[in-house]
């Protein structure tokens, strides 16, 4: 018989308890991503982490909802009070990540100005070469793209572009195939000019096109993935930004291995680049894992990480992005309507 007050006693620390186990459990990762937005951790598993920030949002905003419900159950005193307290704290770390996130989807544009500079960009990451080309070149050819970048171009990337017959759209080439993931490709319908490597561990280069509206100061990037070091990955974002301050290009695209979120990528939102989707107002667009290439045990991830981009300097309108599949890759391409002034 005394087995009916024991469940009694649990089920009332259970309740007392729980609400706090849940707010542990939302509150832990999101400061994590909070402090890691703040700063420029340099810790590996921080780094990556700190590519899913948009998704503390979301968990302070349940936190939120839980500590609101604790609060209209308690009765006055002193733990009511610090439970309103941590309402407060936990709402202005929501505001906090709504007012970083809010640039993606308010402030339009200007139009931009009559005559404007048609350009059409796209950066389609091959995974060591085993990305589909075909898919890449068909929605290539469907946006009327004029720059194709291919971050880990292969030989057998060259291969698959001289069957494909590539050279017809795209004449002119820069950059380098590589073994494994080095390499990086420029295809375009317009010359290239002034190539010149950047000294990043995978391949990065800047060049000029030569477009009918003028030439165009561009920078194609593929910096070391953080797993690889948190060191060197930040050696290369510094060496890209190097070069952007540099050559002041009009457009910087490519797999960063970042999103907006990490302090390299705001260094460059310093410089006056911004990402294309923010400047269409597209919203949070991520790129990365696709196609079930990477898991959390049996179950694979979504795509949650937003680092492939299409930054563009002041004197670029964006008309739009588009994001394409690519059999065999882990990323989306991501395509740009771009228009210069």
């Amino acid at each position: 018989m005394i087995g009916f007050p024991v469940l009694a006693t649990v089920g009332a620390m259970t309740r007392r308890v729980g609400p706090w186990l849940v707010l542990a459990v939302l509150l832990v990762p999101a400061v994590v991503l909070t402090v890691a937005r703040l700063g420029d951790p340099p810790w590996v598993l921080v780094v990556q982490y700190a590519a899913f920030t948009p998704f503390a949002m979301l968990l302070y905003a349940a936190a939120l909802v839980v500590l609101l419900l604790a609060a209209a159950r308690m009765a006055a005193g002193r733990a009511r009070w610090a439970t309103w307290v941590g309402t407060v704290l936990v709402g202005a770390a929501l505001a906090l990540h709504v007012a970083w996130f809010a640039p993606q989807l308010v402030g339009a544009q200007a139009d931009p100005p009559r005559g404007a500079t048609p350009l059409r960009v796209m950066t389609a990451n091959l995974l060591r070469g085993d990305g589909r080309v075909a898919d890449v070149l068909d929605a290539a050819r469907e946006d009327r793209t004029d720059v194709v970048v291919l971050p880990e171009a292969t030989r057998a990337t060259e291969r698959a572009l001289d069957r494909l017959d590539a050279d017809a759209t795209w004449p002119h080439r820069a950059g380098r195939a590589g073994r494994d993931i080095e390499g990086n490709l420029v295809l375009s319908r317009y010359p290239l000019r002034d190539e010149r490597q950047l000294g990043t561990r995978l391949d990065s280069l800047s060049f000029t096109l030569a477009a009918p509206g003028g030439p165009v100061r561009m920078v194609a990037v593929h910096p070391i993935a953080p797993y690889e070091g948190a060191r060197r990955w930040r050696e290369d974002h510094r060496l890209i930004l190097d070069a952007v301050r540099r050559t002041e290009p009009d457009v910087v695209l490519g797999d960063f291995n970042a999103t907006m979120d990490h302090a390299p990528m705001r260094r460059l939102h310093d410089e006056g680049l911004r990402t294309a989707t923010e400047v269409a107002n597209e919203g949070w667009r991520p790129t990365w894992p696709v196609n079930g290439l990477f898991s959390l045990g049996p179950v694979p991830l979504p795509r949650s990480a937003e680092i492939d981009h299409v930054l563009v300097s002041d004197r670029v309108a964006v008309l739009g992005t588009e994001r394409h599949d690519v059999a065999g890759s882990d990323h989306l391409a991501l395509a740009a309507d771009l228009r210069l002034g």
